[in-house]
């Protein structure tokens, strides 16, 4: 069952199951975006997982959201796999993971 991470900037919707977590969606709310609210709620996030006993996180992001994958490489996030045409578009998705 998924979960919700909230802060008054955005959110993290997840799932964990006992030391793996998988992120399914990362909003910031319009009005925050662009403003480093991004990387201070992923990093709240990390923090919370870790206090949890979470060792591993996934999630995947479109070939295309640069901004988005700059941001979780920045954060120690690998890309692991390629699912070619993963979205609708036909747009790749990346399989990232972070080991914490």
């Amino acid at each position: 069952m998924s979960e919700k991470f909230e802060t008054n900037f955005g959110f993290i919707k997840f799932q964990q199951v006992d030391d793996f977590a998988d992120i399914h969606n990362i909003e910031i709310k319009l009005k925050y975006r662009s403003k480093g609210h991004g990387g201070k709620l992923l990093e709240l996030f990390l923090h919370k997982m870790k206090s949890r006993g979470v060792t591993e996180i996934t999630l995947e992001v479109r070939r295309d959201n640069n901004v988005a994958i700059n941001l979780y490489e920045k954060f120690g996030f690998e890309c692991v796999a390629v699912r070619t045409s993963y979205y609708e578009d036909g747009c790749d998705g990346l399989l990232m993971r972070l080991g914490i």
